[in-house]
Parts: C-alpha cells; sequence; structure tokens
C-alpha cells in the first residue's frame, strides 16, 4: 500500500473557502501566490481552494498583498499572517547554508526565531 505523501517540514497547508467570490481581481492574486512560489490549487468541482505554502513565502505573499492596496485580499494576508510556525534547529541551519552571507538580524526577521537560536544556527554553518 503506498504511503501518503506527507509536505516538507516548513510547508502548510491551508484551505480557502469560496476563494474567488471573498476576492476581487482573483487572476492577479492567483499570480501573486504563484510567483512566489506557493501552490495553489481547486479542490475538485467546488468553491475551495487549497493553498500549500512556505512560511517564508507566506511573508513574501503577506507583503505583496499589502503593497497591492486591494482590500478585498486583506483576509488571506491575515490568515496567513496568523500562521506562525516555529522552525526547529535543523530548518535554521537549512536557512542559514542557503544563504551564507545572512546575519543573526536577517535571519530573525525572515525566522520569527531568538536571537540565541539564530546565533547557534549560524555558529553550526561556520564551524561545520
Amino acid at each position: 500500500m503506498p504511503r501518503p505523501t506527507s509536505l516538507p517540514r516548513d510547508q502548510r497547508s491551508l484551505q480557502l473557502n469560496s476563494f474567488v467570490r471573498r476576492s476581487r481581481n482573483t487572476d492577479t492574486l492567483k499570480a501573486l501566490i504563484i510567483e512566489c512560489g506557493a501552490d495553489l490549487s481547486r479542490k475538485g468541482r467546488s468553491r475551495n481552494w487549497r493553498l500549500t505554502i512556505s512560511l517564508i513565502q507566506s511573508k513574501i505573499l503577506v507583503g505583496q498583498i499589502y503593497q497591492s492596496d486591494e482590500p478585498s485580499w486583506l483576509w488571506l494576508a491575515k490568515l496567513l499572517s496568523e500562521l506562525k510556525g516555529s522552525y526547529d534547529q535543523s530548518m535554521l541551519v537549512e536557512i542559514a547554508r542557503s544563504s551564507p552571507s545572512i546575519s543573526v538580524s536577517e535571519l530573525i526577521s525572515k525566522t520569527d526565531c531568538s536571537a540565541s537560536d539564530a546565533r547557534q544556527a549560524l555558529d553550526t554553518v561556520e564551524w561545520s
């Protein structure tokens, strides 16, 4: 029997009920979602959609939504802002490895981790 596929550790899946009805200029919003690297798919033939997004992608998308000045998209920005996830140490190390010139403050702002966790991740990258 095939095992169910699970999402990567930093990916979250959200159900967006009545996505098209709640938003104006939905095509533009869909383009923003896809542009940030998230996956948006419709659940069958229903009005409900599923958004699979990482925490970093959600921060990028929230910023783009607020910059767009489209009031009908704010419900999605609020939903994504409430999507808080905690990064474990291995995820912080992966982020630090992917951008070697990242500073402690940049890592904190990117992941909402503590300063000690950010320093520990950067030390791990530097000394390994």
